[in-house]
């Protein structure tokens, strides 16, 4: 029986959210060796790195060797686990074999239920670095999520035991490559993800590994340690050239980062909500929807949002434009993603 979008998700975050235990991981390749691959000599020896630098130095350089464990699992994961693609022409699954295994084809839908799931690998691509050898466990989970959809269709289980090992081996190491003789495994980080799985943590590291090492994050992009610990003025902010960290340090820190920054009010509505032009440096224009509102405790908070300012970049986006998009109540409506029926009774 198939189960929703969001219990697939949230099954295969909690897994690669949690830290597991490193050690466990030359069990399961020692495992994996006499089951599955036992013309291939197993490794030597396991090498656990407690943080990714380490893990990137040890891994640096070509292997003596063309077939080996860490290669044999990759290709048994790109050949029954692969995620369909996004851009499939195809709405959903029309075929099986004989045994009812998966055959690969485009579709990424079954029935109502569709798996959108590219977030665990976000958040890998934000850690490593791309031209690094290695097999990044954080690429996996979307195939393993989806192979679980398909398997509780096809009421399956021809490729539990590989889909369990994977699980195992993803739960327990964020990274893993094989130098020569050498298994090299790099441990779990700590995460701190927002309400849309994105790293984010206001105050400290989004990412850490044991070692300490790790980076700070805001809505998903990575941030300097300075604009966490560091108080920033709108002139500061100014010099920042990468338009992605502009962009959250304004949702971060709201109306006062204005200061200094040439703006205007394009519309408002009383007192708590108004779409912001901001110039930046005289060639970029950019808008935000600046909201003010009181939580059920009677707290105050404000927030300054990123939004199209013109047509095209909603068609960009391939988002319906609000009737006005100089008005910022049906913006603030458009971003609530509310149909022109609903109505607010109360904000929280």
């Amino acid at each position: 029986m198939l189960k929703t979008e969001a219990e697939y998700k949230a099954k295969y975050m909690s897994i690669l959210r949690g830290l597991g235990n490193i050690s466990l991981v030359s069990g399961i390749i020692e495992e994996f060796c006499a089951k599955y691959a036992p013309q291939i000599s197993p490794p030597s020896s396991f090498v656990v790195c407690n943080d990714y630098a380490e893990f990137a130095k040890k891994v640096d350089g070509n292997s003596d060797h063309p077939v080996n464990t860490a290669k044999f699992i990759s290709a048994i994961y790109s050949t029954y686990f692969s995620p369909p693609s996004i851009f499939s022409l195809s709405p959903s699954i029309v075929s099986s074999d004989a045994d009812g295994r998966w055959q690969r084809q485009g579709g990424y839908k079954i029935f109502d239920t569709e798996l959108s799931f590219d977030e665990p690998a976000k958040i890998g691509t934000l850690i490593r670095n791309h031209n690094l050898k290695g097999v990044y466990t954080s690429d996996w989970f979307s195939g393993l999520a989806f192979d679980e959809m398909r398997k509780d269709y096809f009421n399956n289980v021809a490729f539990t035991e590989f889909h369990s090992m994977l699980c195992v081996l993803a739960e327990n190491c964020f990274a893993f490559w094989q130098k020569d003789e050498d298994f090299v495994v790099c441990a779990k980080p700590s995460l701190s993800l927002d309400f849309r799985y994105r790293l984010h943590h206001d105050t400290r590291k989004a990412v850490t590994f044991p070692s300490g090492d790790g980076f700070y994050a805001l809505r998903g992009v990575r941030v300097d340690e300075k604009y966490i610990n560091e108080p920033i003025s709108g002139k500061a902010l100014m010099k920042e050239r990468n338009a992605e960290v502009r962009m959250v340090l304004l949702e971060k820190y709201g109306s006062k980062l204005l200061d200094g920054v040439e703006h205007k009010i394009i519309s408002r509505k009383g007192a708590r909500t108004r779409l912001i032009e901001i110039n930046w440096d005289g060639y970029e224009k950019i808008r935000m929807l600046h909201l003010r509102w009181e939580d059920k405790n009677g707290e105050q908070h404000e927030t300054l949002l990123h939004v199209p300012a013109t047509t095209l970049e909603f068609q960009r986006l391939k988002q319906e434009p609000p009737k006005d998009i100089d008005d910022c109540e049906e913006t603030r409506r458009w971003v609530m993603r509310l149909n022109p029926e609903d109505s607010l009774v109360r904000e929280t």
